[in-house]
């Protein structure tokens, strides 16, 4: 899922993953498009992004959120600040954003699979 709201310089980017693991080649490579989206929203000179990832498996996010920090380091994007979180018994989410709000010091990465607090 794909929005954007140019007047309000919010672009935001949902995936689920249920039948794909963080090692799935395809499933990677269109999360690194969509990371291609997001740098290309930062080129036109918009700074605020987020993109939301459901994982399934609550085994799958540590590996997940490695993947997709992996990715933006390879797209050149600044780091983002990530949350991991259970939603429920069968729902996880990984949260990603970028903001001109945001410092560095706030983009620390969360202990292995914990919300950041």
């Amino acid at each position: 899922m794909l929005r954007w709201d140019p007047s309000r310089s919010l672009l935001f980017v949902g995936e689920a993953k249920d039948a794909e693991g963080p090692s799935d080649c395809e499933a990677r490579t269109r999360l690194a498009g969509y990371l291609a989206w997001i740098r290309a929203h930062f080129s036109d000179g918009y700074r605020s992004a987020t993109l939301t990832m459901n994982i399934s498996h609550a085994a799958d996010v540590a590996g997940w959120r490695d993947a997709l920090l992996g990715l933006v380091r390879d797209a050149d994007l600044p780091p983002p600040v990530v949350r991991c979180e259970a939603v429920d018994d069968t729902t996880n989410m990984i949260v990603a954003w970028w903001s001109r709000c945001v410092d560095d010091a706030e983009t620390a990465e969360p202990a292995e699979g914990r919300p950041q607090a």
